[in-house]
């Protein structure tokens, strides 16, 4: 991305990165990893994701983080997001955690497919994941 920032008219300076689940576990260890630090990303988006053991990877200037996480998540525990917030407070890297009261990484991905597809939207109201995953986007 760096390397060909001119080419896809980017600006290196201002690369954030992102993912869920899986994904955002990826995000977080490019974004804090040894790799990630000689990189020039401003923020990482973690959307149900987790640094297990790795949460000390989180540093002072480090990127800023924005958590998005259940907290009845059955794949990966909110606890696992309070432990991310916890360190980037403790290290002064800007963060923050948006809890999806009740949210599941089931339900969001249920809710996402069912807004990608016009078909499936016959006036159902939007589930909290999806107007928090909006919102978030924003940051």
């Amino acid at each position: 991305m760096v390397a060909n920032a001119a080419r896809y008219g980017a600006d290196p300076a201002c690369i954030v990165i992102g993912g869920s689940s899986a994904g955002g576990g990826t995000a977080l260890m490019l974004g804090y990893g040894e790799r990630g630090r000689r990189l020039p990303i401003r923020a990482v988006l973690d959307f149900w994701g987790g640094l297990g053991s790795r949460v000390d990877w989180i540093a002072n200037g480090g990127p800023a983080l924005l958590i998005v996480h259940g907290t009845a998540d059955e794949i990966t525990d909110f606890s696992a997001a309070q432990e991310l917030a916890d360190r980037a407070k403790k290290v002064g890297v800007p963060h923050e955690l948006i809890g999806v009261p009740g949210g599941t990484q089931r339900a969001a991905r249920s809710d996402r497919r069912r807004r990608s597809d016009p078909s499936t939207d016959r006036g159902l109201p939007r589930t909290r994941a999806s107007v928090t995953m909006e919102t978030a986007t924003a940051f």
